[in-house]
C-alpha cells in the first residue's frame, strides 16, 4: 500500500520548536526567548502550561509565559513515543515521555501535544498540551516555590 506524502511536514516544525525550548535557561536571554516565540504565529492561543492553565495569546504572551515557566521548568530530554498528523497535515500530535527538571529535580513526565500550524508560514497557530501537572505541583510545593 502506497503512503501519501504531505506537502507540509508539521513534525519537522514541531521538532524545531522543541530544539529552541531545550536551549532555554532559568534566566533566558531575549535571543533565547525570541528563538522560541518566532515558532509561533503573531496571533493564536497557546496552552504552554497545560490545559488546566489559562492560555497565552500571541507572541508577546508566549514570550512572557515561557519566561515564567523556565524559572522552575527545564526540558532535559524529549522522548516522542507516538507521532500523528491530522487535519490534512495542519496538525501534529505527539505523545511523549519526557524527562523534565523541576527546580533541578528530575521527573519522567508523560504528555501529549496537539499543535496546529499555518501550512503557508510553518508557524504554530494553536498549541494544546495535555498532561497531569500534579507531579510538577508536588515538587514545587515540596521546594516552597511560589
Amino acid at each position: 500500500m502506497a503512503t501519501q506524502s504531505l506537502p507540509f511536514a508539521p513534525h519537522v516544525h514541531l521538532d524545531a520548536f522543541h530544539d529552541a525550548i531545550s536551549n532555554l535557561t532559568s534566566e533566558p536571554t531575549e535571543a533565547q526567548l525570541d528563538a522560541v516565540v518566532t515558532c509561533f504565529a503573531p496571533t493564536g492561543r497557546f496552552y504552554i502550561g497545560g490545559m488546566n492553565v489559562p492560555p497565552v495569546t500571541g507572541r508577546a504572551g508566549a514570550k512572557e509565559g515561557f519566561r515564567r515557566l523556565v524559572k522552575y521548568w527545564r526540558l532535559a530530554e524529549r522522548v516522542v513515543t507516538t507521532k500523528a498528523v491530522a487535519n490534512d497535515g495542519k496538525t501534529a500530535i505527539a505523545e511523549m515521555n519526557n524527562k523534565l527538571e523541576i527546580l533541578g529535580e528530575s521527573l519522567q513526565f508523560p504528555e501529549v501535544e496537539v499543535v496546529d500550524f499555518d501550512v503557508d508560514s510553518g508557524l504554530i497557530v494553536g498549541f494544546r498540551l495535555y498532561a497531569d501537572g500534579a507531579p510538577i505541583q508536588e515538587i514545587l510545593k515540596k521546594r516552597g516555590y511560589r
